[in-house]
């Protein structure tokens, strides 16, 4: 039992911190202002967990047992745990983290499945993913690198089909309350003391200029405006120039055409603040490819 918790926990830190996928039409809404938006000043706030008791590991299979009955004497000898990312094209780092998990747990352990690339208007292909899932017994956990937009309804219908099945969410990207509802555990970063870090290392590198490249979907979530308010007060407080500009959603124009308006963008932006700027994507489908634009 030991070693299948370890084995969860590897592969959800692994892919937390690996996670974390022309342009002339679009120029004219450069200008517009993306509207501010505060988390509602009602949500809940997280209460502090008292210190942890020491335990006996009698106690803690125990406990254990109350909490998920069955779930944990009843382990079968030949335990898969199931990961589900986007594909390479989308998210090449997690993606690729999958092969060294492999690695590490054993090739036979792991059950990898992607996405479909237009997951926003595909929900019936995530359906049809998680029944094949659903459908081996022997799968303990399943660890979602991404809950994209359309998994809270897709786990909602996994889990009429397995009850049985510990479900992480190494990122969610839908109603928190309704994430929390449907998984068992829910890893996430501070999007505040990431904007702190992301700014003050451009700065360190000698950066004059912050580009800030989002779009209007990633822009209804709150977590993302107050990361970008955090970058913009991070910039001001250093001296360095904020800017921020709308690109196209990969899910609307297709990756080739977003990633063709990054590679052309880039290039304007570069003439026009000089060769001493920064350049952020709120996605990660932009940051990989700045990367490899930059190089």
């Amino acid at each position: 039992m030991k070693r299948t918790i370890s084995a969860i926990l590897i592969i959800c830190m692994m892919l937390v911190l690996i996670s974390c996928g022309s342009g002339e039409e679009l120029q004219e809404n450069l200008a517009q202002e993306i509207p501010t938006m505060q988390p509602t000043p009602d949500e809940p706030q997280p209460i502090p967990l008292p210190p942890r008791e020491s335990k006996s590991e009698q106690a803690e299979a125990q406990e254990r047992e109350d909490v998920f009955p069955g779930k944990i004497s009843s382990e079968p000898q030949n335990w898969r745990i199931a990961i589900v990312t986007h594909d390479s094209h989308h998210n090449e780092g997690e993606f690729r983290a999958v092969a060294d998990i492999k690695d590490r747990v054993g090739e036979d352990r792991i059950v990898h499945r992607t996405w479909p690339v237009y997951f926003a208007t595909e929900p019936e292909t995530m359906v049809t993913i998680l029944e094949e899932i659903a459908a081996d017994s022997n799968i303990l956990a399943l660890v979602v690198s991404q809950a994209a937009l359309n998994t809270n309804a897709t786990i909602e219908r996994f889990r009429e089909m397995r009850d049985d099945v510990f479900i992480i969410y190494a990122s969610e990207f839908e109603n928190p309350q309704e994430s929390s509802d449907l998984a068992d555990f829910i890893l996430g970063f501070d999007p505040l003391g990431f904007a702190s870090v992301a700014v003050g290392t451009a700065h360190e590198m000698g950066a004059s200029t912050f580009v800030h490249y989002s779009f209007q979907r990633y822009m209804l979530r709150h977590e993302i405006i107050a990361q970008r308010d955090a970058m913009r007060a991070e910039a001001e407080k250093l001296g360095i120039k904020f800017v921020e500009l709308i690109a196209y959603d990969p899910m609307e124009v297709g990756s080739s055409v977003a990633q063709q308006f990054i590679f052309d963008d880039m290039v304007n932006v570069v003439s026009h603040y000089g060769i001493d700027t920064a350049f952020f994507g709120v996605a990660c489908f932009f940051t990989a490819f700045i990367d490899k634009r930059c190089t």
